[in-house]
């Protein structure tokens, strides 16, 4: 669901009584324009944030692998080797 909110002057507004409602704007353009880019900007804005986290959480685990993996080999009493 997407809501935008227009504060546009009801001058340059041309709303058809025909029962499909066409709403028609003066400077149509420039409204498309600014909705596309604030639009664009958001989802750019979400995309940086989710790859930001998707980055933290990969480095969380390459963390702890590298932990599995550097187990150290240490000699015990017994005289066997094994990993700590």
């Amino acid at each position: 669901m997407l809501l935008i909110f227009l504060d546009i002057d009801p001058a340059e507004i041309d709303v058809n009584v025909h029962p499909s409602k066409i709403v028609k704007f003066a400077n149509q353009s420039e409204i498309y324009d600014l909705v596309k880019g604030e639009i664009e900007r958001f989802f750019s804005l979400m995309m940086r944030i989710l790859f930001h986290h998707i980055s933290k959480l990969k480095m969380k685990k390459l963390k702890l692998l590298k932990k599995k993996r550097r187990k150290k080999l240490e000699y015990s009493n017994n005289n066997f080797f094994r990993y700590k």
